[in-house]
């Protein structure tokens, strides 16, 4: 196994920004093209949705293998490591058939699951669900591979270079279809969804080329092993409860509202929905390259490095939470005019109940990599009981009163109670309430002082709102100097914390030296 050092956590991180900066460019660009027709573009996110069964196909032989294949690569076992991706490659093939053959289904018949739909949107929708079911599961299995390979590397950075690159020409490509009044829905999934599978298979070769991949061995090892599934299956299983729960609580939202009350709400709910993963998918380029290195940990049997590396994430991403969600919401509104226009100002208060549902993540996330990497079966079975039940319950009993906010207050819920459990499972290696308390004065008056100010100051520097792509940047250029200034202001009140960072930055620098 190569050394994993300073200078490859910093590459990792370098291109997950560029990669967050062209998921930006796809926020400001992409979706306020997508959304000028509020019908079609509430089909579309409806259709797209399905897509999600994609990524959790593997029934969690993917995370169990990529751990296990991890812990291989950290003991130089590469046999060993390509036969583990190869039967979880193998196992994700064979899931994706059915799905196929459903999404075939509904292109002639998309009234099946979206009811009143006109001939000529019953046509778009068909369109959408037929490139889902061909050409989607190429893209997405090709991506899984290519992420499976580098993850455990470290060296992610490597597609992620490609995949910039063509993600800028997707976000461009949108001045192309949806320009002089036309809206060319089908042509652009169809473009973009090509331009991924090329990317995939450019990103293949560069791998070959340059960590000397054995792919022919993988070929090969695409197939079922009894032994990978013995070893796999207890991980498997119980990632598969916790991912089956994670998609009812949290995935299903446009599928629950598009049958429960139409298009244009799905339009609506979508906006705040999609901007809250983004916001996950913030946190996964965060996250990811720690997860990789505690399954290296783990497969060292150092236990105490993977206590002390959860302890220390936890205490370093309690004030970017708080700070975070607080400015997000107390900007939502000039934030959802700027990006999406008047007509979605019922996306408001749906857009602060999900971003406030992300700051329990937290103590959730830290905790979730503890009981994978460590193989705490009993919290994560709690989690995926308890967790859709609470769910489904507070829909149930909110829907009458609130209607469609009920599912992003019911989502809220939800992930108090994991957090919970979480704090409950993590407490026998560390306690958050002990990290809370080295940032709690400081986050207290940042607290204060932006709850009190903030709403003021943004009032007076941007003056009547309008949705426009240049003031939206502007607008989000200013939301980040804040949150990076008040987090970095809250870090460096403790000598402690400076005093840590001082000593990172001088290590860093004399080995690069």
């Amino acid at each position: 196994m190569e050394l994993i050092t300073v200078n490859d956590y910093l590459k990792i991180y370098l291109w997950r920004v560029l990669s967050v900066v062209s998921g930006f460019l796809s926020l400001v660009i992409v979706i306020p093209h997508l959304s000028t027709q509020q019908e079609l573009f509430g089909i579309y996110v409806f259709c797209i949705t399905f897509s999600l069964y994609l990524s959790y196909a593997d029934i969690g032989f993917l995370s169990s293998g990529q751990k296990f294949a991890g812990e291989e690569y950290a003991k130089d076992n590469q046999v060993e490591e390509v036969e583990i991706t190869g039967f979880s490659l193998f196992l994700l093939f064979l899931l994706f058939l059915p799905f196929s053959i459903f999404m075939v289904y509904l292109s002639g018949d998309p009234g099946v699951v979206l009811k009143g739909l006109s001939q000529e949107n019953s046509d778009i929708a068909g369109g959408l669900f037929l490139i889902i079911g061909l050409l989607l599961p190429i893209q997405v299995f090709l991506q899984r591979l290519v992420q499976f390979v580098l993850l455990i590397r470290l060296k992610d950075y490597i597609s992620l270079k490609i995949d910039i690159t063509f993600n800028l020409i997707k976000i461009f490509s949108v001045y192309f279809f949806f320009r002089d009044g036309n809206y060319l829905l089908i042509e652009y999934y169809l473009f973009i969804t090509l331009l991924s599978i090329f990317g995939s298979l450019l990103a293949i070769i560069v791998i070959k080329r340059v960590i000397k991949y054995d792919f022919y061995l993988l070929l090969k090892s695409i197939r079922f092993k009894d032994k990978h599934y013995q070893k796999g299956k207890n991980l498997a299983l119980s990632s598969f409860a916790s991912t089956l729960s994670f998609i009812v609580y949290y995935e299903l939202d446009l599928l629950i509202i598009g049958r429960w009350f139409g298009v244009q709400e799905v339009a609506i709910y979508a906006i705040g929905f999609t901007f809250l993963n983004f916001m996950r998918n913030l946190w996964n380029i965060l996250y990811s390259p720690f997860s990789q290195q505690l399954n290296h940990f783990s497969g060292k049997g150092l236990i105490d490095k993977i206590a002390s590396m959860l302890a220390k994430i936890t205490e370093y991403t309690i004030p970017l939470y708080v700070v975070l969600v607080l400015v997000l919401v107390l900007s939502a509104e000039q934030l959802i005019v700027f990006w999406v226009g008047d007509e979605y100002t019922e996306s408001i208060i749906i857009f602060q109940i999900l971003i406030l549902s992300t700051i329990f993540g937290a103590i959730d996330r830290p905790a979730t990599y503890y009981f994978i990497t460590c193989l705490k079966y009993k919290y994560i079975y709690a989690q995926a009981i308890i967790l859709p039940i609470v769910f489904v319950f507070s829909i149930f009993l909110l829907i009458d009163n609130l209607g469609m906010a009920s599912i992003a207050v019911a989502k809220f819920i939800v992930a108090a109670v994991s957090s919970l459990i979480a704090i409950k499972g993590i407490l026998s290696i560390f306690s958050p309430a002990k990290i809370l308390k080295k940032t709690l004065v400081p986050i207290i008056i940042f607290v204060v002082i932006t709850y009190i100010y903030f709403p003021n100051v943004i009032e007076v520097v941007f003056i009547e709102p309008q949705k426009d792509v240049v003031s939206l940047v502007r607008f989000l250029v200013f939301l980040s100097v804040v949150i990076i200034l008040s987090y970095t202001l809250i870090i460096v009140s403790s000598k402690a914390r400076r005093h840590e960072i001082r000593s990172a930055l001088v290590s860093y620098f004399n080995k690069e030296k």
